[in-house]
């Protein structure tokens, strides 16, 4: 007989705005989605991501899972260049801390949800949770009021040093993970006692800054010891409810077995690449899908001036060998796995060397671009054999982080490029600057000469001015002389002088003309 099972979407209830939400943890080498939702070359959240999370609508985002046993809020808060790293003991990997208190609020309010903290509460009381690599994790209640006061209080000092003004409004708080969950952790009455010492360390906090955490925050912490003691009944309810899950899950394609297909897992390395190129380069730094003089064509090639010259990138992912190499649990399955690894990465990097490196075209070196920090790490941390042969076959190997640190150098060098041809052309332009100066200075000279041979000939016009004002004074002179012997008379009759006699004086003897000379 065949069941049907009718199900009427229409609640019974009014359901709480908070009961569908998301959460955010960084899950370390297990998926670098976290890291790579940031854009830590702008600083800011990925506009895309922001688009899609928008579009789901959440109404509350919850900050950490397994994360908050061991985090301690204090390393995420102030100037990114000061956080300290942590080492994710759950994930695996070190946490940059780049991504905390201040983000995940902004990120929260960009998506239109409510923020949800998870504080570090005494971490679980799993042992395992609270040191690593000889620094403390775990987390008490005086430290949780902090929080609460760095985030809600008005005129916080520590909050007001790293350049947050106003207080970051957090409702919502939740104490602990999963306290309940394993057995290595708390057991249910020291979960309810911390549960309420913690309630009142942080509500104490809240009323001694004239504000509370949320209206209800006592209240869950008093039930809480009830909530508990039925937790064993709801957990039978739980394991059944993920029986059904498990059965769905089943039907689902999933990420893993979309990477199944070389195509598809061809393509999402393509795609990843393309987005770090764009995002880190400008457009006329590269190109997709070259094809060389040898045929081969790159997913990604970087124009570089000579030398080195234009470098090739391809994407690679050895998925199976990688998985198969993590699913072996036996010492000589994990050997042969090791070794089916090894050889995979090895063929990539042959099949690169030759394909990409062509001389006279390219640089002397490659780029072969992993998509998965997980693969990447492995074999960094044990395969180092693998990576040395790399390096002897001109191949560089790299993560989607190391890529955009490489992309980064990229970027230096393209600009020093361009600044030594602005420097040409600047030099360039002072050298023909330089011929106007020498040809401005000779015509100067010339003007100077001209001015020159000006003065000379006004000199000989002052001069010759000269001469004649003072032969014009001498004429006025022999008129006015002249003159004077008319109107005085002294020669007599008997002095008269003959018509050819020439000048003669008041006592009859010849005159010598006046004007002598040659005319000067």
């Amino acid at each position: 007989p065949t069941s049907v099972i009718e199900v009427d979407p229409a609640p019974a209830h009014e359901l709480s705005p908070y009961l569908y939400m998301q959460f955010m943890e960084p899950l370390g080498t297990n998926d670098s989605s976290f890291e790579a939702s940031w854009d830590h070359l702008k600083d800011r959240w990925r506009p895309d991501l922001i688009e899609v999370t928008r579009s789901l609508a959440p109404s509350m985002v919850r900050w950490g899972g397994l994360f908050c046993s061991y985090y301690r809020w204090r390393e995420g808060v102030g100037p990114r260049a000061s956080r300290v790293p942590m080492h994710n003991i759950v994930w695996g990997g070190v946490e940059s801390n780049q991504i905390g208190t201040a983000e995940f609020v902004d990120f929260c309010r960009q998506v239109g949800a409510d923020p949800l903290m998870c504080v570090n509460f005494e971490s679980d009381g799993r042992p395992g949770f609270e040191r690593a690599k000889g620094s403390v994790r775990r987390g008490d209640a005086q430290e949780a009021a902090d929080w609460v006061a760095y985030c809600n209080q008005p005129d916080n000092a520590l909050r007001r040093s790293h350049g947050i003004a106003e207080p970051l409004t957090i409702k919502h708080w939740q104490i602990g993970n999963e306290t309940s969950y394993s057995r290595q952790g708390f057991d249910l009455e020291t979960a309810a006692r911390k549960t309420l010492q913690f309630a009142k360390a942080m509500n104490d906090r809240l009323d001694a800054l004239g504000k509370r955490v949320s209206d209800n925050l006592t209240l869950s912490a008093e039930k809480t010891s009830q909530t508990i003691t039925g937790l064993e009944k709801r957990l039978a309810v739980i394991d059944e409810a993920q029986k059904n899950i498990a059965n769905l899950s089943g039907q689902v394609v999933s990420l893993q077995d979309i990477l199944a297909n070389k195509q598809a897992r061809g393509a999402f390395g393509e795609i990843q690449l393309n987005d770090i190129v764009r995002n880190a380069l400008p457009p006329s730094a590269y190109d997709f899908q070259v094809t060389l003089g040898n045929g081969k064509r790159a997913d990604c090639l970087i124009t570089l001036p000579n030398p080195p010259g234009a470098i090739a990138i391809d994407s690679k992912f050895p998925l199976e060998s990688y998985r198969a190499l993590h699913d072996a649990k036996e010492e000589p399955a994990r050997i042969a796995a090791g070794r089916a690894f090894a050889a995979a990465i090895q063929k990539h990097v042959r099949d690169i060397a030759e394909r990409y490196i062509v001389p006279g075209e390219t640089a002397e070196s490659a780029i072969m671009f992993l998509p998965s920090e997980a693969v990447y790490a492995e074999l960094h941390a044990n395969f180092a054999q693998v990576v040395a042969a790399s390096h002897q076959a001109h191949v560089w190997i790299v993560s989607p982080t190391t890529l955009m640190a490489t992309l980064n150098t990229v970027r230096a060098i393209l600009k020093d490029a361009q600044m030594r041809e602005q420097a040409g052309v600047i030099q360039k332009e002072v050298q023909t600057l330089l011929q106007d100066v020498v040809r401005l200075e000779k015509r100067t000279e010339n003007l100077r000469r001209h001015f020159g041979n000006m003065e000379k000939d006004v000199r000989e016009i002052e001069t010759s001015t000269g001469k004649i004002i003072r032969r014009a004074e001498r004429i006025e002179e022999i008129q006015v002389e002249e003159a004077d012997s008319l109107k005085n008379p002294a020669i007599g009759p008997d002095t008269a002088a003959s018509p050819d006699d020439g000048p003669r004086t008041a006592q009859g003897s010849r005159t010598a003309p006046l004007l002598t000379g040659k005319g000067e």
